[in-house]
């Protein structure tokens, strides 16, 4: 994951759950920064939003520069940011930027119906804090980051891009 207006170049990683990885590095050894990781619930094959996590840390490694983002001359200035896999690279463009609580429905991964994933899109776009011009559709797939806001909060930064295949 590629994120240039936050200094971001990182291996992201998924395990069986969404605790292993929070205080692990990618060798498996405990460091406290731990590693950008993808939730553990999301499948390549059916998951309509892959949702990454990582920490806001204070040294403004990992994710701590995500929230440059918050501000309107870095999003225009850098309104993307990429995933790259061993296949494809992906820009994913931003959609929504805001601040949320980890009680709100940010986090969702899988939608039973067409209908539930427009119902999504429609809640985040309503809570970014900026208009950025995109509304995805049903065939789109979302790339969401999540990392905590304001240490010791539930506060979290959440950010939304829709996936646009870039190379093959």
């Amino acid at each position: 994951m590629i994120i240039p207006a936050a200094d971001v170049d990182h291996v992201v990683v998924q395990g069986s759950d969404n605790e292993y990885y929070v205080h692990r590095n990618l060798y498996e050894e405990y460091q406290y920064s731990g590693t950008i990781f993808i939730d553990h619930r999301w499948n390549p094959e059916k998951s309509k939003n892959l949702l990454v996590y990582g920490h806001n840390m204070s040294n403004d490694t990992m994710l701590g520069k995500l929230e440059y983002y918050l501000d309107p001359e870095v999003y225009n200035e850098f309104p993307y940011f990429w995933y790259v896999t061993p296949d494809e690279v992906y820009r994913c463009d931003l959609v929504s930027v805001y601040i949320t609580d980890i009680y709100d429905n940010y986090a969702q991964t899988d939608f039973l119906a067409e209908t539930d994933f427009l119902e999504f899109v429609d809640q985040i776009i309503y809570k970014s804090y900026y208009d950025f011009g995109l509304k995805p559709d049903a065939e789109d797939k979302l790339f969401s980051i999540s990392t905590c806001y304001m240490v010791g909060s539930d506060q979290r930064l959440s950010i939304h891009a829709v996936v646009r295949k870039y190379l093959d």
